[in-house]
């Protein structure tokens, strides 16, 4: 479940993921709408999870993810390895993995 940014829980896992260049107007939708997708039907052993995510600059994609569901590695392996072939490897729409520079921020 997509809920507002501000509303995650100040122990939440953060990721934020840095582009190169600032995304153009096609590439912020399309990434938008992959990710919602994608964050909409995640969850962890059948259990939804409650995620938020926003963009900034158009070029830092946060995403946040409220750990009291208890997601397993695994389940964060997953968005990992979504966000590497949806996102960073879509040939495409021009988007290649080495503009991203992948950080694990925990608050």
């Amino acid at each position: 479940m997509i809920i507002p940014f501000y509303e995650m829980d100040k122990n939440s896992r953060i990721w934020v993921f840095q582009s190169n260049r600032k995304f153009f107007d096609d590439e912020l939708v399309d990434i938008e709408k992959s990710l919602s997708i994608f964050l909409e039907n995640w969850t962890a052993h059948k259990a939804e999870l409650k995620v938020a995510y926003t963009i900034k600059y158009d070029r830092f994609i946060i995403v946040a993810l409220d750990e009291s569901i208890n997601a397993a590695t695994c389940d964060l392996h997953q968005f990992l390895i979504w966000l590497m072939v949806e996102i960073a490897q879509d040939r495409d729409k021009a988007i290649s993995s080495s503009r991203f520079l992948i950080l694990e921020i925990l608050i």
